[in-house]
């Protein structure tokens, strides 16, 4: 008799505590994958962040790039504008702020590696 107990409590408790299992399974993921979210998003931001920036003077504007020259004596380097969204119509002689990777090819001139923005800046 006492055996039959057991076997009955058992059968009404397992599935209970199986369903039980699966929720807590689902809330756990949920809050997990939703602070991993914020936490890729956050770290985008924080990398763009950090990201170095050139100012300088448009010299020649061409379809998928500008030649600037850069202020503070950094001579000549060439800005690709290809990956950009919404790149704005530059012109010669527009101050322009660039930022990309912090790496520039060795040419001439120079190439800014991964520019990910180039932004009008009001002349002093």
């Amino acid at each position: 008799m006492i055996s039959n107990i057991k076997n009955i409590n058992i059968k009404k408790i397992l599935p209970c505590f199986l369903i039980i299992l699966f929720f807590v399974a689902i809330f756990c993921s949920s809050i997990f994958s939703t602070k991993k979210d914020s936490l890729e998003i956050k770290n985008k931001e924080d990398h763009t962040s950090v990201l170095p920036k050139v100012k300088g003077k448009v010299v020649e504007v061409y379809e998928n790039y500008l030649i600037v020259e850069l202020t503070g004596n950094n001579g000549i380097c060439e800005a690709s504008t290809e990956n950009l969204e919404c790149i704005e119509d530059f012109q010669k002689d527009d101050i322009v702020k660039i930022t990309y990777s912090g790496n520039i090819r060795e040419s001439m001139p120079g190439i800014l590696v991964d520019v990910t923005n180039i932004e009008l800046e009001e002349e002093e």
